[in-house]
C-alpha cells in the first residue's frame, strides 16, 4: 500500500481525536499500545487480550468517548499496516499470503476512509474488529478461504463423545500430530470480500495448498483444524453442496470429531439458506459442531499431489 495515503488518513484521523480530546494521543501513545499488542505469546487466538492492554484499552475508553476510541483504534490499525509491509517476517512469506495480506490491508483502509461500518465496530469485543487487527499485526495470517493462527489443539474435543472418540482422538494427536501444539486454527470471515469469493471447492483446495506451503516453511507447526458448522454429516442429505470441506479431508488423512449442539453459529448454518432454517423451524435440523484436524505431514503429501496434477 501507498504509505503517504497511510500517513494522511491517520493525520485526517489523530485531527478528529485532537478536537475532542487534545492530550490523548500524547497521553496514550500510539507506538505504547502496538508494543503491547506486539508482546503477545505467538501461539493463541486472535481474540487474546492481554491483561496490561485490557487494562490501557479500559484507561483509554474512560477518558474520552467510544467514537474517539473508535477513532484511536483506527489510527492503530493503519499505523500496524504501515509497519507491516516492512517487516522481515510480511517480506518472508510466501507470494500469495503477501498478496492476500495486501488484499486486506486495501480493504481495512478503505472501510476507515470511507466510514462503512457502523459505531462500535472498532471496539473491544467485536470480532470483526479483532480479525482485522489480528491481520495488520501479522498475528493472523490471510490465505485466501479461511484466515489462520497458531493456537494450541484444544484438548476437550476427547471428552465429548464417548470412550471411542476419546480413543481415537487420542491416538491421533499422539500418533498423528504428535502433540497438541502449535497448529493451525482455521477461521472465516464473512466480512472479508475476498475470502468469502473463494469459499468453495477450488478455493478450499488452493487453501489448503498454500497452508501447507506454509507448514513446510515452519516444521513446527503439527498441522492444521478448525471448529464450525458445515462439515455436520447431516448436510450430506439437506445441503450436498457444502459438503466439499468435509470430502476434502476424510479422503485425505483429515479427521473430524463431534463437539456438541452448534451454539455460536446458529445463524450462519439456518438463516442463510431456506432449506435448513424450514427444517431448523420444524426440528428436524439441530445445527451440530464439529472439529476438523489434518496434521501437517499428511495435508503436505495430498498438496504435493494437487500441484503435481496441477502441471
Amino acid at each position: 500500500m501507498d504509505v503517504m495515503r497511510i500517513h494522511a488518513l491517520k493525520q485526517q484521523l489523530e485531527k478528529q481525536i485532537a478536537a475532542f480530546s487534545p492530550v490523548l494521543l500524547k497521553d496514550f501513545p500510539i507506538k505504547t499500545y502496538m508494543e503491547l499488542i506486539d508482546r503477545y505469546p505467538k501461539v493463541g487466538n486472535y481474540t487474546y487480550m492481554s491483561p496490561e492492554v485490557k487494562k490501557l484499552a479500559d484507561t483509554i475508553s474512560r477518558s474520552c468517548s467510544s467514537e474517539v476510541f473508535e477513532s484511536y483504534h483506527k489510527c492503530l490499525l493503519l499505523s500496524f499496516i504501515e509497519r507491516a509491509q516492512e517487516k522481515s517476517e510480511f517480506l518472508s512469506l510466501p507470494g500469495e499470503i503477501r498478496t492476500y495480506y495486501s488484499l486486506n490491508f486495501e480493504r481495512i483502509f478503505h472501510d476507515i476512509e470511507s466510514g462503512v461500518h457502523e459505531a462500535g465496530f472498532y471496539l473491544y469485543p467485536s470480532d470483526k474488529f479483532l480479525k482485522d487487527l489480528g491481520v495488520c499485526s501479522l498475528r493472523l495470517i490471510p490465505a485466501g478461504a479461511q484466515k489462520l493462527n497458531l493456537s494450541p489443539l484444544p484438548a476437550d474435543f476427547l471428552f465429548r463423545n464417548g470412550t471411542s472418540q476419546f480413543i481415537i482422538g487420542l491416538a491421533y494427536v499422539l500418533f498423528e500430530l504428535r502433540g497438541f501444539r502449535p497448529l493451525y486454527n482455521m477461521h472465516t470471515d464473512s466480512h472479508d470480500t475476498h475470502l468469502m469469493s473463494e469459499f468453495n471447492p477450488a478455493g478450499w483446495r488452493n487453501f489448503l495448498v498454500r497452508a501447507a506451503d506454509l507448514i513446510k516453511l515452519n516444521p513446527s507447526v503439527k498441522g492444521v483444524f478448525g471448529k464450525t458448522w458445515f462439515v455436520d454429516p447431516q448436510l450430506e442429505k439437506i445441503s450436498p453442496r457444502l459438503c466439499y470441506v468435509r470430502h476434502i479431508f476424510n479422503r485425505n488423512g483429515g479427521r473430524f470429531f463431534y463437539l456438541g449442539p452448534c451454539t455460536s453459529g446458529i445463524e450462519d448454518a439456518v438463516y442463510k439458506s431456506p432449506t435448513r432454517k424450514k427444517l431448523y423451524e420444524y426440528g428436524k435440523y439441530i445445527p451440530k459442531e464439529y472439529l476438523g484436524v489434518w496434521s501437517g505431514r499428511s495435508l503436505i503429501q495430498w498438496a504435493e499431489r494437487q500441484k503435481a496434477l496441477m502441471q
